[in-house]
């Protein structure tokens, strides 16, 4: 596999509005060029935006290694292949889209965001709102939830105590041809955690934490500490 730092350097403003505007739908379509796949393969990369001020940037974490389809993009590439081996503490970072999915009453899979889950059965059980937890204490309680529940099938022990939540974002994209929006949420989260199976982590890894994948999701960037 391959770790890539991705550079977009728009040299006019309609190469900017090409790009996606800050569209992640269009920013997918763009990111899937990079690559010799047809559009009906499976995703060949994860991806996260890195951007800070300037250039638009992206990691991808791809089978294949990128290459720029454009002369606006710069790409830097290494091979990933960690050598994991259990009890191994690593520092990682992910972004994911923080659901879990139910079946409703006629059986179908829905899926809820944990955070709104949460003030929803604030609600259901009747505490007063002034009385409810944080914004950043419920996201911080959802992030927990669902990394400890993927754990054990990851191959990794959570520490739990060194957990950040960075941030818990809504978002709203609308899609050529759809009429609804598509609406996800997203937690940044930073924090430790011990191997306990190398490969399973390293498959998760390579196959993404949870849904929302084309949208910049799932991509779990680790370091050794």
């Amino acid at each position: 596999m391959y770790l890539s730092r991705v550079t977009y350097h728009p040299a006019t403003f309609a190469d900017r509005v090409q790009l996606g505007g800050g569209d992640d739908y269009r920013i997918h379509q763009q990111l899937w060029r990079l690559f010799d796949a047809p559009k009906d393969a499976p995703r060949p990369f994860l991806y996260r935006d890195d951007s800070a001020q300037g250039a638009p940037r992206f990691l991808l974490l791809s089978d294949t290694e990128p290459h720029a389809s454009e002369p606006q993009w710069q790409i830097e590439s290494k091979p990933f292949a960690p050598k994991l081996t259990p009890g191994d503490t690593l520092a990682f970072a992910l972004r994911f889209n923080p659901v879990v999915s139910r079946r409703d009453a006629s059986g179908k899979l829905q899926r809820h965001d944990l955070v709104m889950e949460a003030k929803h059965q604030l609600k259901q059980q009747g505490v007063p709102k002034a009385e409810w937890p944080s914004a950043a204490e419920l996201a911080q309680q959802a992030a927990l939830a669902w990394l400890l529940k993927r754990a054990e099938g990851s191959g990794y022990r959570l520490e739990s105590e060194a957990l950040i939540t960075e941030s818990y974002d809504q978002h709203r994209l609308h899609k050529q041809g759809k009429k609804s929006p598509i609406r996800f949420s997203t937690l940044d989260v930073q924090g430790r955690i011990e191997v306990r199976d190398p490969a399973a982590l390293q498959r998760a890894i390579a196959q993404g934490f949870g849904p929302a994948k084309g949208f910049g999701c799932g991509l779990m960037l680790i370091r050794r500490t």
